[in-house]
């Protein structure tokens, strides 16, 4: 039995019907294939990417930042002290850490500190997601409140910035 029978469509109901179909099904297809090319771009992204300072010295021993355990971080500078800065922002693995600016999200951020940060800063400036900085997640740190309180907050260490190992420099 015909679809036109059972339903009491024309022709040419149907044919709109299967061709509107059909669109749909182009259109999901185009969408799976766009989300498939959005991902392959940023894992090509994630490949090829060098982190700002790729050698770093940690307890003496250099390592390249990105082959790591190390995380990236963002955020808003809270306080600048000679061994870090305090961030209010996000670290989560490579290409993953999230900033929320705004005040209906804040909560979303988290406090933290980036010990041996090389770089010039100051209260209220951001570290922005786009500059994909890197660092190790090392614990806790602990630092004393304006009211004279006392809280400890997760700790990231930067690292000392530093050339290649020796070894890997003559291999080239």
């Amino acid at each position: 039995m015909r679809r036109s029978d059972v339903t009491g469509a024309s022709g040419a109901d149907v044919q709109r019907e299967s061709a509107a179909e059909d669109a749909r099904m182009v259109q999901q297809e185009a969408a799976k294939q766009r989300t498939i090319a959005a991902q392959q771009a940023e894992l090509q992204a994630e490949y090829n990417f060098v982190p700002e300072h790729p050698w770093r010295a940690f307890n003496g021993v250099t390592n390249y930042i990105k082959n790591t355990d190390a995380v990236e971080f963002c955020g808003k500078i809270l306080e600048v002290q000679p061994k870090g800065v305090r961030i209010n922002g996000d670290y989560d693995k490579l290409f993953s850490a999230t900033y929320f600016s705004s005040i209906e999200n804040d909560s979303q951020n988290q406090e933290f500190f980036v010990a041996n940060f090389p770089f010039e800063a100051a209260e209220n400036e951001s570290v922005p997601e786009s500059r994909h900085l890197m660092a190790y997640y090392v614990g806790t740190y602990a630092y004393t409140t304006v009211n004279g309180g006392s809280r400890t907050i997760r700790k990231l260490d930067y690292g000392i910035p530093c050339e290649p190992p020796a070894d890997l420099v003559n291999k080239a």
